[in-house]
């Protein structure tokens, strides 16, 4: 924090006053504040899952499942990435009323994301127990349980809803989002503990965190007067689950049935997979977005 500070302070100090404006910071704080308070609730609703298995069940539960109920890191760089490019745009859009522009816009990187995030998902299910008992051992081989649960969390988050209510301004309706996530998920993880054991806390995790992105978008379409699909744009994501879905069920009984090694297991259904998904994005014509993908990373 004390580097950032005095880099910011070194390299900005001659280009701008440091007289402070009231009516700025005023309104940085209207917008701010309530963001501090609903990521600290976001935090908390995150993790409520782990304390509530630590505090009901046994230590072993705990580890088992703290090792499995995470979300891939790579994850929120994809996403944040999108959104934060895109915002200025949003509230460019949105100023000028375009509402109809602004969510083109929104349809367009969520598809983006979603080319990208939907293979990982379905790759990292089909290594779920390879990477957990790579990076923990046999004898927590059940966390691929909650870690798998976990990353049908994928598809939702290529929907950053936070960016577009972010851009209105009113940041307050995300900490009321927080809150019913951190509520709802406590009262839900209860009683699926009770009912299902350690993997009740991830399905619950799920649910709200579906649930809070429901809230969200019902919010954002009544307030533009817009379809609830045209924010929720689950529409956008469907070819990449069901080609995802197929090719996944298809290289993994394909491989358990014909080849008895571990690793050579391993390495055809993976590759079953990334050729049986490319052949569906070629037949759905969703090649050329890859290709779009790929030209922009060659030019950077």
């Amino acid at each position: 924090f004390i580097v950032v500070e005095v880099l910011l302070v070194r390299n900005t100090s001659k280009a701008i006053s440091f007289t402070p404006n009231k009516k700025i910071l005023s309104s940085y704080k209207n917008i701010g504040f309530p963001l501090v308070i609903a990521s600290m609730m976001g935090v908390a609703g995150k993790n409520i899952d782990k304390l509530l298995i630590s505090t009901m069940m046994t230590p072993a539960d705990f580890a088992i499942y703290s090792n499995g109920a995470i979300e891939v890191p790579l994850i929120g760089a994809i996403t944040g990435a999108v959104m934060v490019v895109i915002l200025a745009d949003f509230t460019k859009l949105l100023n000028q009323g375009k509402i109809k522009e602004t969510f083109e816009l929104w349809k367009k990187a969520v598809e983006v994301t979603s080319s990208i995030l939907i293979p990982i998902m379905f790759i990292l299910l089909l290594n779920a127990d390879w990477i957990i008992i790579a990076m923990y051992g046999e004898k927590y081989a059940d966390s691929a349980i909650p870690f798998s649960i976990y990353l049908l969390l994928l598809p939702l988050r290529t929907m950053i809803f936070s960016s577009l209510i972010t851009a209105t301004g009113n940041t307050k309706l995300i900490t009321k989002g927080a809150l019913l996530f951190l509520v709802s998920n406590i009262v839900l993880s209860i009683v699926l503990i009770r009912v299902m054991g350690f993997t009740g806390p991830a399905i619950a995790t799920v649910f709200t965190s579906y649930l809070l992105g429901v809230f969200y978008a019902y919010y954002i379409a009544k307030t533009n007067n817009i379809h609830f699909f045209q924010v929720f744009v689950i529409g956008k994501q469907f070819k990449y689950l069901i080609i995802g879905f197929f090719s996944l069920i298809s290289s993994y009984y394909m491989s358990i049935f014909l080849i008895e090694n571990s690793l050579v297991r391993l390495g055809v259904s993976n590759f079953s997979f990334m050729l049986l998904f490319f052949i569906g994005m070629v037949l759905v014509g969703k090649k050329q977005q890859y290709l779009e993908l790929i030209n922009i990373l060659r030019k950077r």
